[in-house]
């Protein structure tokens, strides 16, 4: 049990060790503590795992090792700067005041090509614009550019700005909802909860399609009548905005006014005498029995219409 603990704690210094002389491109954007637990922690699960011979307790222990030598190496780095800058090192200026740092560069082997590959990854092709590029200890190039090289801001070009900026709120994912506000909650639900519930169950009769249309869709909910309208969110290339309008007292009184107070509906035939000019009677009795026949069908679907 002590040789497995010891021996733990000693393959993990040597590993980070060896990492830290590799320079820090060989890390990508792990410190070097996080690098060597990630390793370990998965050569030691899985030795158990294969040989049914070694004692489950003996990956446990070295696992538990780890995690727990890193949980104290952390919070010492974060207590001690020269404990944090010997474990994941310091940043490196790769270039400075616009020239390159050749003895920087070697330092950490750092090649040329390299370092113009990771100033093309954000946009920089021209080397001139850098006034420095610094090499972070987790591997990753930062990079500033000389102020005439930097796009204009509204306030550098004296502009008010009106301040709309919010974090997006994922609304429905995957068919569920996953928010809604107090007033949606009260009108539409009547205080039901919806939190992951499938936006069908909530509102069975929603059609993101026709919901699209010029006119909307028709929703009942409850005793409340809403028009549902949706758009493509801007800069989405799938998100859609759909908000609810109540019209229940719009649909209401005009139910009413239906019911109540019939309509009059006239038909213009423009030039009605060329139509039949030429027609025989029983030609003519036809197309008035087609034109008959499609004004029954409107006032068949519809409602309020007094027929003279």
């Amino acid at each position: 049990m002590v040789t497995a603990f010891v021996r733990t704690i000693l393959l993990y210094f040597i590993i980070m060790l060896g990492l830290r002389l590799m320079g820090k491109r060989q890390i990508g954007e792990l410190e070097p503590t996080e690098l060597v637990l990630t390793m370990l922690i998965s050569d030691l699960a899985a030795v158990p795992m294969q040989d049914f011979g070694i004692p489950l307790l003996n990956g446990v222990v070295p696992i538990v090792t780890l995690l727990a030598l890193s949980m104290l190496l952390s919070y010492g780095c974060m207590r001690s700067i020269r404990l944090r800058r010997l474990v994941c090192g310091s940043p490196t200026t790769l270039i400075k005041d616009g020239i390159l740092q050749q003895a920087a560069m070697r330092a950490n082997r750092f090649t040329l090509d390299e370092l113009i590959e990771a100033l093309r990854s954000q946009g920089v092709t021209d080397l001139t614009t850098v006034k420095y590029a610094i090499l972070e200890t987790d591997g990753q190039l930062s990079v500033l550019l000389y102020p005439a090289e930097q796009p204009a801001t509204p306030k550098q070009l004296g502009r008010a700005v009106k301040d709309d900026l919010s974090l997006p709120q994922v609304l429905i994912n995957d068919g569920r909802i996953l928010w809604y506000n107090q007033h949606f909650k009260e009108q539409v639900l009547g205080d039901y909860d919806a939190v992951t519930r499938p936006v069908a169950r909530v509102l069975p009769e929603f059609d993101l399609a026709v919901c699209s249309r010029p006119h909307g869709q028709d929703l009942t909910v409850g005793e409340r009548r809403f028009t549902a309208y949706s758009a493509t969110a801007k800069g989405s290339r799938g998100a859609s905005l759909v908000y609810l309008i109540d019209d229940t007292f719009y649909k209401e009184t005009l139910d009413e006014y239906n019911a109540s107070r019939p309509a009059c509906l006239i038909i213009v035939i423009d030039s009605y005498d060329e139509l039949f000019d030429d027609m025989k009677d029983s030609e003519q009795a036809k197309e008035l029995e087609a034109i008959n026949s499609l004004l029954e069908e409107y006032i068949g679907r519809s409602s309020g219409f007094l027929r003279m």
